[in-house]
């Protein structure tokens, strides 16, 4: 959207911007844009809803994961002062790294090496696709790449919402604690790779598989730790052959493409308890599907954990 190609890059002026259509939200990834300055402007890099930009005028660099790719910037959720000039025809980079539920994002003057970094502990349901954006002025941006992990092969691809994304754990050594990490760091000796997204239902699920693949990625295994944020869908019974027809069509996908498929069955959770037991029940249902019963370490009566299944 209002950018020119030019032999070395992309000039983008007032509102612009410019995106990699085939990121996606896994564990550590990462994107950099590198710009040349040659006059004020507020750019950056985003990931979905998340953007990191200088203020070039201003010399601040700013995060924020509520972003609606327009021309009003959110309130920052971290910002810092920049401590460096900006000079005609130098370069500059921004980078943007997910380390699980972290996110760390570095400005760098290219000439002198000085940088600026800002770090964010946030859901990372704010994090998609990635690309460049101009908010006013004009920048003239060299680079964009977007980094992955165990490029087009993996033993597993384990698929999730916020249980797999380890939304309530917090930041730092913790996120190493998920089931998931475990599963990655004992089991697949880091061949794996895990994509948890919070609020995920199986359509985003789906929506996710397909940008993996469409990057040329392909699995042994592809286990989908999804179920419990359908129960939007699954309200009553008469919702339950909808839920079974998405849920057979993600089977589908997955056994087209030479993986096998196994579902982790939700934990129980106390406040939508019908409905869970629901989910439950649909998914094993599906004749031959392999299973993990997370179900039954929480108990059906108030979805409390039982610590001796641990």
């Amino acid at each position: 959207t209002n950018c020119a190609v030019s032999a070395d890059g992309l000039t983008c002026s007032g509102f612009a911007a410019a995106e990699y259509n085939k990121g996606t939200t896994i564990d550590y990834c990462s994107a950099i844009t590198k710009f040349k300055f040659s006059e004020d402007c507020v750019a950056g890099l985003y990931s979905g809803k998340s953007i990191a930009w200088v203020d070039t005028e201003n010399k601040t660099f700013n995060l924020s994961n509520a972003w609606q790719k327009n021309t009003t910037l959110p309130t920052p959720a971290d910002t810092e002062a920049i401590t460096f000039d900006f000079a005609v025809g130098r370069e500059y980079a921004i980078s943007y790294e997910k380390k699980a539920f972290d996110v760390i994002c570095v400005l760098t003057d290219l000439y002198t090496g000085a940088k600026i970094t800002l770090t964010n502990t946030s859901s990372t349901q704010f994090l998609d696709a990635c690309g460049v954006a101009t908010i006013s002025g004009s920048t003239h941006f060299t680079t964009l790449a977007y980094f992955a992990p165990l490029p087009y092969k993996a033993k597993c691809l384990i698929i999730g919402d916020s249980i797999t994304e380890g939304e309530s754990m917090g930041a730092g050594s913790a996120l190493t604690d998920r089931w998931v990490w475990k599963l990655l760091d004992n089991y697949f000796h880091n061949d794996c790779i895990i994509s948890g997204k919070g609020y995920s239902t199986t359509d985003s699920g789906v929506t996710r598989f397909d940008a993996l693949t469409s990057m040329g990625y392909t699995f042994d295994c592809v286990i989908c730790a999804l179920g419990t944020n359908d129960i939007n869908i699954v309200y009553d019974e008469t919702r339950v052959p909808l839920y079974l027809s998405k849920v057979n069509t993600f089977i589908s996908k997955i056994i087209a493409t030479g993986a096998r498929v196994i579902y982790p069955i939700p934990p129980m959770r106390a406040h939508y308890q019908e409905r869970m037991q629901l989910v439950r029940d649909a998914l094993l249902s599906i004749e031959g599907l392999d299973v993990i019963r997370l179900d039954n370490v929480t108990k059906d009566a108030n979805g409390d954990t039982d610590t001796s299944l641990f």
